[in-house]
């Protein structure tokens, strides 16, 4: 997986579509900032968080640094575990 670095203008529309899919509900935490994430067609992708701007995830977007709907799912979920949201 290639990192991915979030800035404000990429994220916006990603957190738009994770909400439409369920938002932190397609969201299943592993442990240790890694994250299983449900796609829209039945596949399943790891995401993995290093703080609040940089991680991975395992989708075609994501294995070529591009932020995708699933990592802002992610940050979604850990807001959420983390109290900063309602779920």
């Amino acid at each position: 997986m290639h990192a991915i670095d979030v800035n404000r203008g990429q994220i916006e529309s990603r957190f738009r579509k994770a909400w439409a899919c369920g938002g932190p509900r397609i969201v299943t935490p592993l442990g240790h900032g890694r994250y299983r994430v449900a796609g829209e067609r039945g596949a399943t992708y790891s995401v993995t968080l290093q703080g609040w701007r940089f991680g991975a995830c395992s989708c075609p977007a994501g294995t070529h640094g591009r932020v995708c709907y699933h990592f802002a799912a992610a940050l979604l979920r850990r807001t959420a575990d983390e109290g900063m949201v309602a779920r």
